[in-house]
C-alpha cells in the first residue's frame, strides 16, 4: 500500500460506500459524456489535526472525471471551540486560518458549558459529553446551512482502537458488536435534532366504504421528506502513517493536540499510547481485529439475506404512521431453521423499531432471543388462532391466525406502541411556555405565531402556527386520555366530525391504541389531534405540521425491502 493518500484514491473509496454522492454527475449511456453540475455542498468536522486536515485538502481537491475536471465538491468546515483549555479559542482561529488558505471557507462552533460543573466533568466523563455536544453543534450549523452530509477523519488507526476499546469493555453486543465504525451512518447524539435523522410525512386516513374496516389500500408506505444528516468516514482504509505522509508531501498545515496522546486523559489515549510503544499478543493485532471485524459484517450480511428472504412471505404490509400502528401478513411458514430465526431476529427488529419510542441509538440490531423465539412459534403454529401478547421495547405485538379454504394459515400481525404508564404520561407532556416566534407570510398579508419542532414520545415531531398571539403559550401536548373521551366525543358529534374520527380509529388505532396518540389541550379541553388532522377550533386559531421521526437504518432496510415507497 502507498504511504501516500491521493483525492482520486478516497474518491474510488468514496464511489463504493456512498454513490450517492456522485449523483449530480450523470454518465450518458454509450457516450460516457460527463454534464456539468455545481459542486455538492458538503460539511467537514474540522479539529485542526492532521487527520481532519488532510481530509479537508483531499476533499477539496477532488476534481469530476474528465473532460470537465471540475470540483466535485465545495466543501464547508465547522471547527469547535471545546472552550475547556487556554488558548482553544486562539488554536481555532488558526484552524481557521489555515482552511482559509487551502481555499475553504469555514466557521468556529463554540460549546456552551455553563450548564456543567467542568471541574468535575473534566475529572471523569468529559469525553462523552464532549462528543454529545460536539456533533450536535456541527449537526445544526450543517442544517442551517442546507448540508445534509458531513464528514470525519476518523482512519484504520482510530478503527482499531474502538475495536479494542470494545473488547476491553467487555460490552455483551455478541459477534455484530465488533462490526467498528461504519462508513456512512447517521449522526450519533442528535435524536432531539430535527432534520438529523430522516423525516416522513404522515400518509393521509384510508377511505373506508364501511366500519369493518374495508379500505383502500393507500397505508404500504410512507413518504419520505428528508434522508436526514449522514455522516461519511472515507479515511477508514488509510492508516495514521499514511495521513502524515500526505500532510507532508502536500505542506498541508496542522496542528499538534498534546491532550491526544496523554495516556491519563481518555481510556482510548490509553490504548493509542500502548499501540505505540508495545507489541500487542497476536489476538490483538491489527491483522486479527480486522478479521474480527470482517467475520462481523459477513454475519450482518447473513442476517439481511436471511431477513429479505423472510420479507418476501409478507403479503401485506400497511403502516398506519398517523396513530403508529404496522400491521403486517406472512403467507405460511412451515419451518424455521437456526440460521433463518437470525434473519428474522434481524428483520422483526426492524419492524418494532419503526413504531418504538425507544431512541435509534440504544436500539438492538436482533430481538432479544425469547421474543425471536416467541414470534418464531407464531409464524409456524398452525394450531393456535391466538396466541398471548408479546412485549418488546415499550411496543406491542398481537396476533391472530386465519385458515384459507385449503387449511393454509395466514399470520396477521399487529405491532403498535405499548400502552403508556404514569412516568411515560408525564414525561410525554409538554408546554409550549415560551417557545414561539412571530413569522410574518408575505403572501397571505397575515402575521403568524410558530414555535419550533418538538420531539414527541421520539415518533413524531410536531409544530404548531396560530395566527392569535397568546393561543400556543397556552397550549398542552400530552397522550390522549380515557378522561377525555366523552367530553372530546361531543364536541366531535357537535362538529360533525365524529364519523371520521370514529373510523380512524377503528381502522388505525382499536383498543387501548388511541391512547398512545398525541393531542393538544387547551383549557382543558382537546382541541386537537394533530396526527390525525382533525381540529375542533377554527384553523385561525391553531394549525399543525407533523412529521415522523425515523432511523436511517430502518428506512434503508424498508427500501431495500421494497416495503417502503418515496414520492
Amino acid at each position: 500500500m502507498s504511504n501516500l493518500m491521493t483525492p482520486q484514491a478516497v474518491a474510488k473509496y468514496l464511489s463504493k460506500t456512498a454513490p450517492l454522492l456522485f449523483s449530480h454527475l450523470l454518465e450518458q449511456s454509450g457516450q460516457h459524456e460527463v454534464r456539468s453540475y455545481l459542486p455538492r455542498r458538503i460539511g467537514l468536522c474540522v479539529s485542526g489535526g492532521a487527520d481532519s486536515m488532510a481530509l479537508a485538502y483531499l476533499l477539496h481537491n477532488m476534481r469530476q472525471p474528465l473532460p470537465t475536471n471540475e470540483q466535485l465538491f465545495a466543501a464547508h468546515a465547522f471547527v469547535v471551540d471545546h472552550g475547556v483549555r487556554f488558548g482553544s479559542r486562539d488554536e481555532a482561529v488558526q484552524v481557521q486560518h489555515n482552511l482559509r488558505e487551502m481555499g475553504i471557507t469555514s466557521r468556529i462552533l463554540t460549546i456552551d458549558w455553563s450548564n456543567y460543573d467542568l471541574k468535575n466533568l473534566l475529572a471523569s466523563g468529559f469525553e462523552d459529553t464532549a462528543r454529545y455536544h460536539r456533533y450536535r453543534v456541527i449537526v445544526r450549523a450543517a442544517l442551517k446551512e442546507d448540508i445534509t452530509d458531513i464528514f470525519t477523519g476518523h482512519h484504520f488507526d482510530d478503527q482499531i482502537e474502538t475495536l479494542l476499546l470494545r473488547l476491553i469493555r467487555n460490552e455483551r453486543t455478541g459477534p455484530l458488536g465488533f462490526q467498528g465504525m461504519m462508513a456512512v451512518n447517521s449522526v450519533p447524539c442528535c435524536h432531539t435534532v430535527f432534520g438529523a435523522q430522516p423525516l416522513s410525512s404522515l400518509v393521509s386516513p384510508p377511505l373506508h366504504s364501511a366500519l369493518d374496516g374495508t379500505s383502500k389500500d393507500v397505508l404500504i408506505a410512507e413518504r419520505l421528506r428528508n434522508h436526514g444528516v449522514r455522516l461519511h468516514r472515507p479515511l477508514l482504509p488509510f492508516t495514521k502513517r499514511q495521513i502524515l505522509s500526505t500532510c507532508k508531501h502536500f505542506q498541508i498545515p496542522f496542528i499538534d493536540d498534546k491532550t491526544n496522546t496523554d495516556p491519563t486523559f481518555t481510556a482510548r489515549n490509553a490504548i493509542r499510547h500502548l499501540r505505540t510503544h508495545y507489541s500487542f499478543p497476536k489476538a490483538l493485532q491489527d491483522q486479527n481485529l480486522v478479521a474480527l471485524q470482517d467475520g462481523a459484517r459477513t454475519v450482518l450480511n447473513d442476517l439481511e439475506n436471511y431477513s429479505r428472504s423472510l420479507c418476501r412471505l409478507i403479503t401485506k404490509f400497511r403502516l398506519h404512521s398517523h396513530t403508529g400502528m404496522l400491521e403486517l401478513c406472512f403467507g405460511r411458514i412451515s419451518h424455521l431453521p437456526l440460521e433463518v430465526r437470525g434473519g428474522l431476529s434481524y428483520a422483526m427488529s426492524r419492524m418494532f423499531e419503526i413504531v418504538s419510542p425507544v431512541q435509534s441509538e440504544t436500539w438492538p440490531t436482533l430481538l432479544d432471543e425469547q421474543v425471536t423465539n416467541k414470534i418464531a412459534s407464531i409464524l409456524v403454529d398452525s394450531t393456535c388462532k391466538k396466541h398471548e401478547p408479546i412485549l418488546a421495547y415499550k411496543t406491542m405485538l398481537r396476533s391472530s391466525i386465519a385458515f384459507d379454504t385449503t387449511g393454509n394459515h395466514n399470520v396477521s400481525l399487529m405491532i403498535f406502541r405499548q400502552p403508556m404508564r404514569s412516568a411515560e404520561i408525564a414525561s410525554n407532556t409538554f408546554k409550549f411556555v415560551g417557545r414561539t416566534k412571530l413569522h410574518i407570510d408575505t403572501k397571505r398579508r397575515v402575521e403568524e405565531w410558530k414555535c419550533p419542532w418538538l420531539l414527541w414520545d421520539s415518533r413524531f415531531w410536531i409544530r404548531l402556527s396560530s395566527q392569535e398571539a397568546g393561543m400556543i403559550e397556552n397550549i398542552t401536548m400530552r397522550p390522549y386520555q380515557p378522561s377525555d373521551v366523552c367530553n372530546t366525543t361531543k364536541t366531535l358529534e357537535e362538529q360533525g366530525q365524529f364519523d371520521n374520527y370514529k373510523k380512524q380509529m377503528f381502522t388505525s388505532a382499536p383498543g387501548n391504541i388511541k391512547f398512545t396518540i398525541p393531542v393538544l389541550i387547551y383549557q382543558q379541553k382537546v382541541v386537537s389531534f394533530p396526527t390525525l388532522k382533525i381540529c375542533l377550533v377554527p384553523s385561525e386559531w391553531l394549525q399543525t405540521t407533523v412529521r415522523c421521526a425515523r432511523s436511517l437504518r430502518t428506512m434503508t432496510f424498508l427500501r431495500s425491502n421494497s416495503l417502503t415507497l418515496e414520492t
